[in-house]
């Protein structure tokens, strides 16, 4: 089967899907629990082609720009951030762009992809850890 990469512009078809299906039990605050953000070309390579007609960088005011698509006229309060870098490659630039982008934004945070080069003691408290000054 062929995937094609999503134009990634919202359709009529889209908001009358919405509008039918979705507007009367999607509630008017949410919090998006699995968001990827980082570098398209991070990506695994079999994400490639779905990915194409992405931005090449997937930040936070990217991210909010788009939410519009999924949640029409909601306001997504927050996200939990993961990084692009799902097959090994990058893995620690990965988490640390993940967690960056998260601390831009008042109520999101981030998680960690743990990867087999990783060591059993915890991470840097100052690479995950929210920032406190704002």
């Amino acid at each position: 089967m062929s995937i094609n990469s999503p134009s990634y512009n919202v359709t009529d078809q889209d908001r009358e899907f919405f509008e039918r299906e979705l507007a009367s039990f999607v509630p008017d605050s949410l919090f998006d629990s699995h968001i990827h953000l980082g570098l398209r070309s991070d990506c695994a390579e079999s994400h490639q082609t779905l990915m194409a007609n992405t931005p090449e960088v997937a930040d936070m005011p990217t991210c909010r720009t788009q939410m519009d698509w999924i949640a029409r006229g909601r306001e997504v309060v927050g996200a939990l951030v993961l990084p692009t870098t799902l097959e090994g490659k990058r893995m620690a630039e990965g988490n640390a762009c993940a967690a960056r982008e998260a601390r831009t934004d008042h109520a999101s945070t981030s998680a960690v992809m743990v990867h087999p080069a990783m060591s059993a003691r915890p991470p840097e408290r100052r690479t995950f850890e929210r920032s406190s000054r704002r």
